[in-house]
């Protein structure tokens, strides 16, 4: 096995599969740091596809927060079913706390 067919094998795996993979594997920070990259790079993705109207990173992390303490509101907007998936993904790799501001900026900024 290559070491490109076992990334492919990964990348298809589901998240909690994959979760019980790095508890077994990774060391405590190095899993620390794929959740934070991979809540960093989700927060990019949800302030570029739904949050463009807002002007700065302050704005853009109190209209986050705004509709991650309306979820319920989401769900009754049958259009925004991409925005609660990803907003749900997050609170999820964010230990089920709403993102601080600064975590937000600093997410936008890539620090």
């Amino acid at each position: 096995m290559t070491l490109e067919e076992l990334e492919a094998i990964l990348a298809r795996l589901p998240s909690d599969r994959l979760e019980r993979l790095a508890k077994r594997f990774l060391t405590p920070q190095a899993r620390r740091i794929r959740r934070t990259d991979e809540r960093d790079e989700l927060i990019r993705s949800i302030a570029s596809s739904h949050y463009g109207v807002h002007q700065t990173g302050r704005q853009i992390a109190d209209a986050m927060r705004r509709d991650m303490s309306d979820l319920d509101g989401l769900r009754a907007d049958s259009g925004q079913k991409v925005l609660l998936a990803d907003l749900s993904r997050l609170l999820e790799l964010n230990g089920g706390r709403v993102p601080c501001d600064s975590t937000v900026r600093h997410a936008l900024a890539g620090v």
